[in-house]
């Protein structure tokens, strides 16, 4: 399984938005993000759009514009975001026509399935408040 940098990016930022105490009248502009995580705002405007067009995040156009969390940082999932940014979530190509893979016949795809399934369990249990609560401000403060 190949998590992409768009994947690591985007909990990055959103861990950012949730540390900036958003209310939903506050929003968090793109270059403070990208600033404060050194990623690029080309880079990181599609990354968002992606977060914005599946209900992840809320964005506002504006002098007062930016993003926020659409909902509570503790209903967000690693899931949600990586489901929502990588097309394959798979540890191992059995059965999708690769060479080696003998499909159905294979003698370790039980193995392969059941690790795939926990690190995806891992993922489904594991909110943006959780990651965001295990990072602290540069002064050691939590938000």
């Amino acid at each position: 399984m190949q998590i992409t940098t768009k994947t690591r990016y985007g909990l990055r930022a959103l861990i950012y938005i949730s540390k900036a105490c958003v209310t939903e009248d506050y929003y968090v502009r793109i270059k403070e993000i990208s600033e404060n995580e050194k990623i690029s705002v080309q880079y990181l405007e599609q990354i968002l759009y992606k977060l914005k067009k599946n209900k992840i995040i809320y964005a506002k156009r504006g002098p007062n514009g930016g993003y926020r969390l659409s909902k509570p940082a503790d209903e967000i999932s690693v899931y949600d975001i990586f489901s929502t940014l990588e097309s394959n979530i798979k540890i191992v190509s059995c059965g999708n026509g690769v060479q080696s893979c003998v499909g159905k016949d294979c003698t370790t795809i039980y193995l392969w399935k059941k690790i795939n399934n926990s690190i995806i369990e891992i993922m489904k249990q594991t909110s943006i408040k959780e990651l965001q609560e295990k990072n602290f401000d540069e002064k050691g403060r939590q938000c």
